[in-house]
């Protein structure tokens, strides 16, 4: 699904394949939830849980009460509705302050000093 048929939802789940995920940081720069389930260490994951998205575990055992939790009566009511919003706005900012391309090259910078260090 391309980012901008995900922008149509108002849940969006972001699950590593063979590889890391490339998709993450254009998913939270949408206006949508996103669920985020990783087994690994990415650049930008300096970007915190529950304030950015939603971690899920790499099992998706609490993707179900996840949904519940957001999706219940509480959500219609607008209890959870302002929590949805605020991460979803917290994502965007976050991803519009952290997810330049001075960020990337500064983590490429710095990959590759530290692999310089173990260089005979």
């Amino acid at each position: 699904m391309s980012v901008s048929e995900a922008g149509k939802y108002k849940y969006v789940l972001d699950m590593d394949g063979n590889g890391w995920s490339s998709q993450f940081k254009r998913l939270i720069a949408i206006n949508a939830l996103t669920f985020k389930s990783t087994n690994h260490l990415e650049w930008y994951t300096a970007s915190p849980p529950w304030v950015n998205y939603v971690p899920i575990q790499n099992a998706y055992s609490d993707l179900y009460n996840a949904l519940v939790f957001f999706r219940s009566d509480l959500a219609v009511r607008g209890a959870c509705g302002e929590l949805v919003a605020k991460i979803v706005r917290e994502g965007m900012e976050w991803t519009s302050t952290f997810c330049r391309e001075e960020d990337m090259v500064a983590h490429l910078f710095r990959c590759v000093r530290v692999a310089l260090r173990f260089m005979p």
